[in-house]
């Protein structure tokens, strides 16, 4: 999704926007460059429901605060999760599991 969005931003704005994946450490490396990138409208980041809901929660001493250090610009997706489990648990749905 960022390329695509990366090639829509060189044919609009008529400059060259490349994606650099930074994969490993939970987002946490990559959010932290973002974080500290100058704010000049040149360095983006794709986030996600981990990176900006569940990391804080899991890791909250984060050298960053996704409320003050991220701007949100616009909603790309919306993408369905799933909640599975080992076809030999007894819960047939989440209520059972749960219980």
């Amino acid at each position: 999704m960022a390329r695509t969005v990366a090639n829509e931003l060189t044919r609009q704005l008529g400059h060259t926007d490349s994606v650099e994946n930074k994969g490993g450490g939970a987002v946490l490396p990559a959010m932290q460059d973002v974080a500290k990138a100058a704010p000049d409208g040149y360095t983006l980041i794709l986030g996600h429901v981990g990176s900006l809901a569940v990391n804080p929660v899991i890791f909250p001493n984060q050298p960053f605060d996704v409320n003050r250090d991220f701007m949100p610009i616009t909603l790309l997706a919306k993408v369905p999760n799933l909640f599975v489990v080992h076809p030999e648990m007894p819960a047939r749905d989440f209520r059972e599991f749960v219980w």
